[in-house]
């Protein structure tokens, strides 16, 4: 039975909004703002009259790198920007993670082989900047902990290949 924070929302949009939650390791106090996360062209779940996610995901990449840029500056003093890569393939691994393949319309085949890249990233973005409104920079810095691992056992001062 799904929580009473999932009221009014029919039960297999609440469904992959629980699969979401579990694979992401955060329960959002407000589904709602996971539910416009997930709303995107070619997405299965669509919700009455719910706004797309472009105001979530724009912000989302400026919270992803604030979080990362933290997480950089705890361990090191420093920030670095060629690590942006790293970063982007954590977002990856985290989108996968929580199950956004199937979201996608792709039957769970990886989206790096469709031309869907752009909107699985975004999604996955949009998502992240919903766990910040929802439950601030420490919800955020727990689903890139992944990240924030390998900036701890990294040399800053080498450049990545």
């Amino acid at each position: 039975m799904a929580p009473d924070r999932f009221e009014g929302i029919d039960g297999p949009v609440t469904t992959v909004l629980m699969n979401v939650e579990e694979h992401a390791s955060y329960s959002f106090r407000s589904p709602m703002l996971l539910l416009e996360a997930l709303q995107f062209p070619g997405s299965f779940v669509r919700w009455n009259d719910s706004k797309d996610n472009r105001g979530l995901r724009v912000v989302g990449e400026h919270v992803i790198g604030l979080a990362a840029a933290a997480g950089e500056y705890r361990h090191s003093g420093l920030t670095d920007p060629r690590d942006d890569k790293w970063l982007m393939e954590v977002v990856w691994e985290r989108g996968a993670e929580m199950g956004l393949f199937l979201l996608m319309g792709t039957g769970g085949r990886e989206v790096r082989e469709h031309t869907g890249m752009e909107s699985f990233f975004l999604v996955t973005t949009a998502i992240i900047r919903a766990m910040y409104i929802d439950g601030g920079m420490e919800a955020v810095a727990s689903v890139l902990r992944s990240y924030v691992d390998y900036m701890a056992q990294m040399d800053l001062g080498h450049e990545h290949g």
